[in-house]
């Protein structure tokens, strides 16, 4: 794992030993990277502290999560919270009528289920659920629409704006990255 930070505090403790603390931008202090962290706490870690030097180039999961995480600090909200919206917005959702005992599959399947409702089909009863599909599921032309939705945003409320250029080179990388899910269809930027 790797991370972009800036130490807070160094203290020099009497047995000899130091404590160091760092602060992660919340782009990067996902819900995911805080799992990863906390299942690494009992272990002993190799750490490579090196000066940050911004990457010429990012693929647009990490432009998406670059961007979600400035509107999460002009909204004060979490950057999960912002890439469900985002989801929501900009994303891929289907309607479905199931029984109810698929709840548990569902969830499984997709990154959000949304219940909304039951309702009786021929004596059987049918639960309806709003159904997100999570990005790392997305083609590249659906990769496009989540990101050039989200950089839009970031324009209205004064969050970080990627160049074109990036966007470009982000999405193209994005592709190459995630060829199993990606189809060949023309990108579509701003």
């Amino acid at each position: 794992m790797e991370l972009s930070a800036i130490i807070t505090s160094l203290i020099k403790k009497p047995d000899g030993s130091a404590l160091i603390t760092f602060r992660v931008p919340a782009w990067q202090a996902t819900y995911a990277a805080m799992e990863q962290l906390q299942k690494l706490q009992r272990f002993n870690l190799n750490l490579v502290i090196k000066r940050f030097r911004d990457k010429r180039s990012l693929n647009a999961n990490a432009l998406l999560w670059k961007c979600i995480g400035s509107l999460a600090e002009i909204l004060n909200a979490t950057p999960e919270e912002i890439y469900l919206k985002a989801l929501n917005d900009y994303g891929q959702q289907v309607i479905l009528a199931v029984v109810p005992e698929v709840e548990p599959a569902l969830r499984a399947a997709f990154r959000e289920v949304v219940p909304l409702g039951q309702h009786n089909i021929n004596g059987r009863i049918m639960a309806n659920f709003k159904c997100t599909v999570g990005s790392s599921k997305y083609d590249t032309a659906q990769m496009s629409r989540l990101l050039n939705g989200v950089i839009e945003d970031c324009k209205e409320l004064g969050g970080f704006v990627p160049d074109e250029r990036q966007i470009m080179t982000g999405l193209e990388l994005w592709k190459r990255e995630n060829a199993s899910f990606a189809e060949e269809t023309e990108m579509v930027t701003h």
